[in-house]
């Protein structure tokens, strides 16, 4: 049985992706004798595989056996990436770069289908910036991302992740392992954060409603949606009366929207044990006060 972290994600598996120029230290091939294979050895059920990839094809390839050998096999990955990294996505041995929206489709595969357990670890340089592909339009591609917020050193990269995943496959507890993988410095200095789902939804929905919700935007929808409505109707007068109340109502019930698409992010609808795992509302969220600030009535 799956290892339960928390009540909310479970893992038996840790998978190690590394892709790095021939000459460069195998850091991932560290983490794994080292750290790693020990845990497997006294954990039976429990699995780590490491990959030692160089193409851009080889790559996407291993993220898709993750998914056909693993999950299908009914086991919960963790993915650890060791590469080098830039913001626009990861940097492989053959210096290819594999833009993080290359990587979208194949995490949330395995997300799904490991029942929104995904946890992803980019020990790379940017690897935090994996988390810009996120939106509210589309599901997690992972029920977690951990990386560094700023460029590191190759040594602080590796006594990072080793010293995270000593504590993790210890104790079992993600904050703990990101206290010793931050060196236990107040969290205000944590160089290595985790980005969960959940709390990221609340971010991702404030960033799209102020980007693709603005007063303009909103009039433009709302005469749309009303020209479809009288459309239906025949083009009768009175729809057009009733129509533009029911259209401008529905566009700023922000709360209406936070639902319909955190439904969708959260694969409430496809999973339904999440709706007892995530428990952040809209409220939570800043709930009316972002409402009334991204969302404001036209004046005629």
């Amino acid at each position: 049985m799956p290892t339960i972290y928390r009540d909310t994600l479970q893992f038996d598996t840790v998978v190690v992706l590394e892709s790095l120029p021939k000459r460069e230290r195998k850091t991932g091939a560290s983490l794994h004798y080292n750290v790693l294979k020990p845990w497997m050895d006294s954990n039976p059920g429990c699995r780590v595989t490491y990959n030692e990839v160089e193409t851009r094809e080889q790559f996407l390839q291993g993220l898709k056996a993750v998914e056909e050998q693993l999950v299908r096999a009914d086991h919960r990955p963790i993915v650890h990436i060791e590469a080098h990294g830039e913001r626009e996505g990861i940097v492989l041995a053959t210096r290819e770069l594999v833009l993080w929206e290359d990587v979208r489709e194949h995490l949330t595969r395995i997300n799904a289908s490991s029942q929104f357990n995904l946890l992803v670890v980019m020990a790379m340089c940017s690897g935090w910036w994996l988390t810009d592909i996120l939106t509210p339009l589309s599901p997690a591609p992972a029920w977690g991302i951990i990386g560094p917020t700023d460029p590191v050193s190759v040594g602080d990269l590796r006594n990072a992740t080793e010293a995270f995943y000593s504590e993790l496959l210890s104790s079992y507890n993600a904050w703990a392992a990101l206290d010793a993988m931050n060196r236990n410095l107040p969290s205000p200095d944590w160089r290595y954060l985790l980005q969960t789902s959940e709390v990221a939804f609340c971010q991702v929905f404030k960033h799209y409603v102020e980007r693709y919700c603005t007063p303009a935007q909103l009039v433009d929808r709302e005469n749309e949606m009303v020209a479809e409505i009288v459309k239906r109707k025949k083009y009768a007068l009175e729809a057009a009366y009733e129509a533009r109340p029911m259209a401008r109502a529905a566009l700023r019930d922000n709360a209406s929207l936070f639902e319909h698409y955190r439904e969708r992010f959260l694969m409430l609808d496809e999973i339904p044990a999440n709706r007892e795992r995530f428990k952040l509302t809209y409220q939570d969220c800043g709930g009316d006060g972002l409402a009334q600030e991204a969302f404001p009535a036209p004046s005629s």
